[in-house]
């Protein structure tokens, strides 16, 4: 949906999405608009200029986006409504490493590697418990001992940890949104989480809340280490990855998405195909988005 100034008359154009007109289209009755969210993406806050005290001109006249049906192009920054005018600081999701299990080796190019079948975990026996692989393959059993893990709260030690962060600015919800020929959900403990949908791109939107109780919990820390948000925290999002049978027993994937092949450290010169892509993880009630970057590696 887009909102269009046309220099007095104001026009509100709006479109359904590919998934929107696919569920329109069941003709059962079932489709109905109950939630919606709006969003600035063509603003640019960076040309801001704060000794001046009033917006930019260049952002007051930024041009509108008109109406688009791909999903995945849009609402990359959300308007919220919070309900408290005098809030200084608002809170962020940031990735963590800082945990033994969580961390990403500095040769692995600050990504976490996802081994998709056993021949690859075998050809990296001697380097499986370097920080930053996680074991993907759909043949191991056993709970996973790396995984992702997402802090949220106010990054600023203005806030004291030990003080709570107000419900109305707390993650009890997520969304997490991922390639569906490339890898699932997993819980650290190993089991597949329930896809709640899928929409035209082929993209898996996983729901998880603290009532879940497998990926969010209240982040009530009372010590330092480990801890990536040095101001009142919220929760904690922490997940695994299993790795699709289209990666884990065919190259077809890595010759078509692919980057081509790459050297490891200490593999004693194994090349591995890989494929880049992006986990996106949004917070339901901020809105607040952020991507973390994988690899996905193939012997």
């Amino acid at each position: 949906m887009a909102f269009l100034d046309n220099s007095g008359d104001i026009i509100l154009d709006a479109v359904l999405t590919d998934l929107g007109r696919q569920r329109m289209a069941r003709g059962d009755g079932s489709f109905r608009i109950s939630k919606f969210a709006l969003s600035d993406d063509e603003i640019n806050y960076g040309l801001w200029n704060k000794d001046e005290g009033i917006p930019d001109a260049d952002i007051a006249n930024s041009p509108i986006l008109e109406a688009l049906t791909n999903n995945s192009s849009t609402l990359k920054s959300f308007l919220v409504t919070y309900p408290s005018d005098d809030l200084v600081y608002l809170p962020i999701m940031k990735m963590n490493t800082l945990g033994v299990a969580n961390v990403i080796d500095s040769s692995l190019s600050n990504m976490y590697h996802i081994v998709v079948n056993d021949e690859t975990k075998d050809s990296l026996a001697n380097n499986m418990n370097t920080q930053g692989y996680i074991d993907a393959s759909p043949t191991s059993t056993a709970p996973h001992t790396k995984f992702i893990r997402v802090d949220q709260g106010i990054d600023n030690n203005s806030h004291a940890p030990s003080i709570a962060l107000p419900s109305s600015l707390t993650e009890t919800s997520y969304e997490i949104a991922l390639d569906s020929r490339l890898l699932s959900l997993h819980t650290k403990g190993r089991t597949a989480a329930s896809v709640n949908y899928t929409d035209d791109d082929a993209f898996d939107y996983y729901y998880v809340n603290l009532n879940s109780g497998s990926f969010v919990t209240n982040n009530t820390a009372t010590v330092e280490e480990g801890q990536i948000i040095v101001g009142s925290r919220g929760t904690t999002l922490e997940f695994a990855l299993g790795s699709s049978l289209d990666l884990s027993d065919s190259d077809y994937l890595f010759n078509l998405l692919g980057g081509g092949t790459i050297d490891l450290p200490a593999t004693n010169g194994t090349t591995y195909k890989y494929i880049d892509t992006n986990i996106r993880i949004k917070g339901m009630t901020t809105g607040y988005t952020i991507n973390i970057p994988v690899r996905v590696i193939r012997k």
